[in-house]
């Protein structure tokens, strides 16, 4: 699902924030067209709200990039297991040889679980995936890159 090595060859300062905001933008769409398409509501599509191509500016010069997406659930009794279900397949899907898992959910809170994954080495994006209850439950997306010089 990933670009293989974009823009981590080359160049011993490493990545540039473009490079990474592009794969972000690649990663997050990935991730939520195939959780949609996994827990999504009958024919909903993603709603992405920012997708990783614009500089966001950290302060000291430096600038990030932000991506940010969600759909509801698929209705179930059962919130438990929509989150359970959710986060297993989403451990499946993320290359575990680019992300470390973080922050594992609350297996008990059935209002709002969320999992962070902190991109290996040189990768340099965050992807925080949040899920939450309630009368429309959702599943989130929220990605960005490190801080970097333009």
């Amino acid at each position: 699902m990933l670009l293989a090595g974009v823009g981590l060859t080359g160049c011993s300062s490493g990545p540039k924030v473009s490079e990474l905001g592009a794969e972000l933008q690649q990663e997050g769409k990935a991730q939520l067209t195939a959780a949609a398409d996994f827990n999504g509501a009958d024919g909903v599509q993603p709603t992405i709200t920012e997708d990783a191509s614009k500089d966001v500016s950290c302060g000291d010069g430096k600038v990030k990039r932000v991506f940010a997406g969600s759909f509801l659930f698929r209705p179930n009794p059962d919130i438990d297991q929509t989150f359970d279900f959710a986060f297993t397949a989403l451990r499946g899907r993320l290359d575990q040889n680019r992300y470390d898992l973080t922050t594992r959910p609350d297996a008990d809170d059935t209002a709002r679980r969320e999992a962070v994954f902190a991109g290996q080495d040189r990768y340099k994006v965050t992807l925080r995936f949040v899920f939450t209850g309630g009368a429309e439950p959702a599943f989130a997306l929220q990605g960005e890159t490190a801080c970097l010089d333009r």
